[in-house]
C-alpha cells in the first residue's frame, strides 16, 4: 500500500494504521486464502503520486499481486516532486533504508505531548514542491525508471483541468506500470479534506475512467464519505485519523481487496 503520512500511520502506535488493521482484518477473514494474505506498508510522510512510480520500481522484487494507492492530500498545492528513500544515500547504494528513526521522532513527539497534557494538534505540513533542484533531480530519475508505456502515455490535456492535471497523470503512470507488470491496481481516494480535494478526485477518477476503460485489473474506490474529518474520535488533527478512523478506512478496503485478489 502505497501514500503519504495517512497510509504511514502519523501520530500512531505501531499496527495502528490502515495497511496493518487490513492485514489483521483480512488475517481474520473465513474466505478461503485469506490468512496467506500480506499487506506492506510502503507510504511514508509527505509523500505524493509522483513518488509512486519510484517505489513500484525499488520494490518491485516484492512482486505484490495488488497494489493500493492510498493518496490525495499531499497533491492538493503545488506538485509534489518528494520522495523520502530517494533522499537517502544509505537506500540510493542498498536499497535498504532503516525506519528506525524516523518512527521513533515521529511516535515520540506524539508521546511527549501527551505526557505534559497538551491539548494542542500537531500540524503536520507537507513540504514545499516548488524548488527547482529536487524536481529536475527527481525528474531525471523517473525518466530512467518508468517503462515506455509509462513515460509516453499520458491522459489527454482536456480530461483533467490544469490545476489537477500533474496529479492525474501520475496516478496514470503509476498504474500503467502496475498492469504492466500483469498486476492489479487499487485507487483509493482519502477522505475528503476540503472542496478542492472533492474536485481533484472527481477529475481523477474521470481521467481512470476514460484511460483504462474496460481494464478489469484496476478499480477507483472513493473513501471521501467514510469518515468525518470534523470527528475528533476519529481524526486527531483534521488529517490524521485515529485507530478507530483508520479501522473504518480497512473495512471499506477489505472486500475491494479480496475481490481484486480473486
Amino acid at each position: 500500500m502505497l501514500g503519504g503520512s495517512t497510509t504511514w500511520g502519523f501520530g500512531l502506535s505501531q499496527g495502528q494504521d490502515v495497511p496493518a488493521q487490513l492485514q489483521q482484518m483480512l488475517s481474520h477473514d473465513q474466505n478461503a486464502g485469506a490468512t496467506t494474505i500480506k499487506v506492506l506498508n510502503l507510504g511514508f510522510n509527505s509523500e505524493g503520486a509522483y513518488s509512486f512510480t519510484q517505489t513500484l520500481v525499488d520494490y518491485d522484487y516484492l512482486d505484490a499481486d495488488v497494489v493500493i494507492f492510498y493518496s490525495g492530500y499531499n497533491d492538493l498545492n503545488a506538485p509534489n516532486y518528494f520522495n523520502f528513500r530517494h533522499r537517502s544515500p544509505l537506500f540510493g547504494r542498498t536499497g535498504y533504508l532503516p525506519l528506525l528513526p524516523a518512527l521513533t521522532v515521529d511516535k515520540l513527539t506524539v508521546w511527549n505531548r501527551q505526557r505534559q497534557g497538551e491539548k494542542g494538534t500537531v500540524v503536520f505540513t507537507p513540504p514545499s514542491a516548488t524548488r527547482t533542484n529536487d524536481a529536475a533531480t527527481l525528474t531525471e530519475q523517473l525518466k530512467t525508471m518508468e517503462s515506455p508505456a509509462a513515460a509516453n502515455e499520458r491522459p489527454p490535456a482536456q480530461i483533467c483541468s490544469p490545476q489537477w492535471q500533474f496529479y492525474c497523470e501520475r496516478i496514470v503512470a503509476a498504474s500503467e506500470l502496475v498492469l504492466a507488470k500483469g498486476k492489479r491496481v487499487l485507487i483509493v481516494g482519502e477522505p475528503y479534506i476540503n472542496d478542492y480535494h472533492v474536485d481533484q478526485q472527481s477529475e481523477l477518477e474521470r481521467v481512470l475512467k476514460f484511460r483504462f476503460a474496460g481494464e478489469p485489473r484496476l478499480r477507483y474506490l472513493n473513501l471521501g464519505r467514510v469518515v468525518d474529518l470534523r470527528d475528533p474520535s476519529l481524526c486527531w488533527d483534521g488529517m490524521h485519523l485515529s485507530v478507530e478512523g483508520n479501522r473504518r478506512i480497512a473495512a471499506a478496503l477489505m472486500q475491494p481487496a479480496l475481490e481484486m485478489l480473486r
